[in-house]
């Protein structure tokens, strides 16, 4: 089993479809992996606390829809971290 492990910069200046956009990107540009692990907050950043109601999804929500695609598209599994429902 190959795992890929996604390291981000905590920028809370980018918009969270800036961010998803910019993951799926790293996940094809490092294909070839069982298991991409994002960390908490990937999609929103963890400190911008203001931005949580707004940014909050549901399961057929942006993020959850972008990181299933990316999994089909990869033939891997993509654990998202924490994500604000």
């Amino acid at each position: 089993m190959d795992v890929c492990f996604i390291s981000l910069a905590n920028d809370d200046k980018k918009t969270k479809s800036r961010r998803i956009a910019y993951v799926k990107n790293l996940m094809r540009e490092n294909a070839g992996h069982d298991i991409y692990l994002l960390p908490e907050m990937w999609n929103t950043g963890f400190f911008s606390v203001n931005m949580y109601e707004e940014n909050a999804e549901g399961a057929d929500g942006e993020t959850f829809t972008a990181m299933s695609e990316a999994a089909a598209e990869l033939g891997a599994y993509v654990f998202g971290g924490s994500i604000i429902e």
